[in-house]
């Protein structure tokens, strides 16, 4: 086996250790690396610096919140892409542990957007002092839609 890799070593054109050691290999081994050409391909395309998959979807505490997500993500909570590009980017089947988050961020978003244009004055007036109160908006939401009859509740189950 050693004169197997000694051939190896010396096919690439590198000194064998001595077979003894000595004082001065004793204190730092050698290190012998081969060329990147010599044993495996090397990749024309550099490493993504983003992730495969989705990331997790950080803790959402305001209406602020959600937009920022939904519309430009949060780099800096390790959301590298935004939420609303996640159903064309991913697999449904990549982000299923957040997909009841996605959702509800959303739905919210959504309202604000489309039924009120962005305006926060005429959201806040609608919603007052929710803003900030993620989970009371979007159950105030919810229960604004079912009255204007665009969601019905499910049956329950027996």
């Amino acid at each position: 086996m050693l004169e197997k890799i000694q051939g190896i070593v010396e096919g690439i054109g590198l000194s064998t250790p001595p077979a003894t050691p000595t004082a001065k290999s004793r204190s730092a081994p050698a290190r012998i690396e081969a060329p990147l050409s010599a044993g495996r391909p090397v990749s024309p395309v550099p490493p993504s610096p983003l992730p495969l998959g989705p990331s997790r979807i950080p803790e959402t505490k305001s209406l602020d919140d959600a937009l920022e997500y939904w519309e430009h993500g949060s780099p800096q909570k390790g959301l590298n892409i935004p939420l609303k590009n996640w159903s064309t980017q991913f697999k449904s089947a990549e982000y299923a542990s957040e997909a009841v988050k996605l959702g509800n961020i959303r739905f919210v978003c959504e309202e604000f957007q489309v039924r009120f244009g962005g305006d926060h004055v005429a959201f806040e007036a609608k919603f007052p002092g929710m803003r900030n109160k993620f989970t009371m908006l979007m159950k105030a939401i919810r229960v604004e839609r079912k009255l204007r009859g665009e969601t019905k509740s499910r049956r329950t189950r027996k």
